[in-house]
């Protein structure tokens, strides 16, 4: 195989293992959160993992090879933050003035067991623990990819 199949091979082992990653911190929720609420949390999670991976091998990844690829990438990097950001205070604001109730699905919605509780505060917990972490990541991948833009110099990455 060559370098450049390999190098893809190794993107999409990345996505898929992001993926399991995924799946396993959102298992206990599933089923019990709205589905709203945890698909939000499934993103914020999913690009956790995919950026704190990207800023380890940002010189290995063959998509970002470019310079401008990775001017787009900072640019798309600006925009999700602050679309972090306002998810966070929405978030934030419906766990404030809403109830319990509104984070469960329907069918247990009424039913306030100490399991349905305990899956509730294990919800918001991680949801908090991954929703800033992916805007630290998002922080932290920028200034990577402005360094490295700096260290390798636009000639070195047009080629």
């Amino acid at each position: 195989m060559t370098q450049t199949k390999l190098s893809w091979l190794f993107e999409l082992l990345w996505l898929a293992f992001a993926a399991i990653i995924t799946l396993m911190v959102l298992l206990p929720a599933i089923g019990t959160i709205n589905g709203e609420y945890l698909i939000t949390n499934a993103f914020f999670v999913f690009l956790t993992v995919t950026f704190f991976r990207l800023f380890l091998y940002i010189n290995q990844v063959p998509y970002l090879t470019k310079l401008w690829a990775r001017v787009i990438l900072i640019a798309f990097l600006g925009i999700l933050f602050f679309q972090f950001m306002i998810t966070i205070q929405q978030f934030l604001w419906d766990m404030d003035n809403h109830t319990i109730s509104k984070f469960l699905t329907p069918a247990k919605a009424f039913e306030h067991s100490e399991a349905i509780l305990d899956k509730y505060y294990y919800f918001k917990s991680e949801f908090l623990l991954f929703a800033i972490a992916s805007e630290m990541m998002i922080v932290l991948l920028a200034i990577r990819v402005v360094a490295s833009m700096w260290q390798y110099g636009p000639k070195s990455m047009n080629r």
